[in-house]
């Protein structure tokens, strides 16, 4: 490996937004607004995949190297984490330390220089960093990435942009190459990213993706193998072939424990607008899923809540509960009176709409 640090790609979302299930909708708008979506026993189970699928887009799960972890939901063969995407290329960052000296640049700013991807494409890179020896960051660092069909040999092809800013780091940076590494531990920091016209496609499954939007990265550690990430931003929107969804006022919380069997937990909320439900509905995870490596949550709840509909005592809901690693529950409370009903099923069949028997 070179600075462009390996991009693990696929073990949370076997189907990210672009599989959330459910039918209907298409890669594009609806031409109308979309409006509050009203949840019953219909659609109960692709509006929790979705809400999943939307969270899990920017995380990936608790795998060896990985950052943070997430829930999971299978639908077809496309796989995007764009938290770990946007983590490792933070780590251009060494690449400006590299121009300072290659380009005999005087001062911080770097100007635009093309950098050729391991395989094919390039990335043309730009920024200002206080530290030209690039031992620490500093707040107010900047570093721009513009991607051209750059293949890194990951499985994936980018184009668009990347924008990232310091807000605060503590640590060293880890210049080795060979490491997946961003810092040597203890560190932490907060990066802010805007993605513009990010096009990543997945090479395995054809599938792609495009991203606008911002995210802020937070993580912490303070040996490399137990980590706290948090991943949050006001929008962040993904088109892919079959719809466009939209994470707003969103914030997700995770850990990783490297040294007990990768084990994770994740929390979020946030509001999810998506052209595949047809519809808005709002998230809060109340109690923390949980689980081990890349294993679906044994634990957690999460509050999906709707439209209320026409004579309805409050907002149409659906409570997840993680019953196990296989079995899920949801209580559906289409008119938010407080009456409910069961639907007990596996993750996997979660897109489908289809309850799959899973004994408790």
């Amino acid at each position: 490996m070179t600075i462009f640090k390996r991009i693990t790609v696929g073990l949370l979302l076997v189907a990210v937004l672009s599989a959330c299930g459910g039918g209907g909708g298409g890669g594009g708008g609806l031409g109308l607004a979309l409006q509050p979506l009203a949840i019953d026993d219909t659609n109960a189970m692709q509006v929790t995949a979705a809400v999943l699928d939307a969270s899990a887009v920017v995380v990936d799960v608790g795998e060896p190297g990985g950052p943070i972890a997430g829930v999971v939901v299978e639908g077809d063969s496309a796989e995007l984490d764009l938290a770990k995407i946007v983590r490792a290329h933070v780590d251009l960052f060494s690449v400006l330390r590299e121009q300072t000296a290659v380009a005999q640049i005087t001062g911080v700013v770097i100007p635009p220089t093309k950098v050729q991807c391991l395989v094919d494409g390039s990335v043309t890179i730009s920024g200002e960093i206080a530290d030209p020896q690039l031992m620490t960051f500093m707040p107010g660092d900047t570093l721009t990435a513009v991607f051209n069909s750059c293949d890194d040999g990951d499985g994936l092809i980018l184009n668009g942009t990347m924008a990232f800013v310091v807000v605060s780091s503590v640590g060293t940076i880890d210049l080795d190459p060979n490491s997946d590494n961003l810092f040597i531990p203890p560190y932490n920091y907060t990066f802010d990213s805007t993605l513009t016209k990010l096009s990543i496609r997945e090479n395995a499954s054809g599938s792609t993706f495009t991203v606008n939007g911002d995210m802020t990265l937070q993580e912490d550690s303070d040996d490399g193998l137990f980590i706290n990430s948090e991943f949050s931003g006001n929008s962040l929107k993904v088109t892919t072939p079959v719809t466009t969804d939209t994470l707003t006022d969103y914030q997700i919380l995770s850990t990783l424990d490297q040294n007990n069997a990768n084990a994770y937990t994740t929390d979020g909320k946030g509001t999810l607008a998506s052209t595949l439900l047809g519809g808005i509905v709002e998230f809060l995870t109340t109690t923390p899923f949980a689980g081990f490596g890349i294993d679906f949550p044994d634990s957690g709840q999460m509050d999906i809540t709707g439209a209320t509909v026409v004579g309805g005592a409050g907002p149409s809901s659906v409570t997840v509960f993680a019953v196990n690693s296989q079995c899920v529950r949801l209580l559906v409370d289409p008119n938010g009176d407080g009456v409910t009903s069961d639907i007990i099923t596996t993750w996997e069949s979660l897109p489908t709409g289809v309850p799959v028997d899973c004994p408790v």
